[in-house]
């Protein structure tokens, strides 16, 4: 029963190797065929029959089992994305439960100490994460 499974999820693979073995055997078949005689023009039929037939079953095989790689390729593609979607989900719902940081509006609270701004830069590391910093202020300017 395993191998009726195996056989229906992979179903181009298990048809590339029959495809490229009887490939294999019309080629083999066609150059035994073309080597025992001497004259080209009794050697042409057997270049049409096995050898285009053999290349062209070889090829197909090989079309079909790239075709499995690639859906493979895809698979795993998907597998991670649907990872990295459930940690940025979980990222956001944490974001989102954190408390919050009340900042007073400009020009509300001290006349004497100059606005505060707050610049706010993605962490590359964590995705999701946010942190607060205070930007450099510029050196003071020395009068003459």
């Amino acid at each position: 029963m395993d191998f009726l499974i195996w056989l229906r999820i992979q179903w181009d693979r298990a048809a590339a190797i029959p495809l490229a073995i009887v490939g294999l055997i019309v080629l083999l078949i066609g150059w035994e065929g073309a080597s025992n005689t001497p004259h080209l023009a009794i050697q042409i039929p057997y270049f049409i029959s096995g050898g285009l037939l053999g290349i062209f079953l070889v090829a197909i095989a090989s079309t079909l089992w790239l075709s499995a790689d690639m859906r493979d390729e895809w698979r795993e593609l998907r597998r991670i994305r649907v990872l990295l979607e459930a940690e940025l989900g979980e990222a956001a719902k944490a974001r989102e439960s954190a408390p919050t940081e009340v900042l007073t509006p400009i020009g509300v609270g001290k006349k004497t100490a100059p606005p505060t701004r707050r610049t706010v830069t993605a962490v590359a590391q964590r995705p999701g994460r946010v942190s607060v910093t205070e930007p450099t202020r510029p050196a003071a300017r020395r009068s003459r």
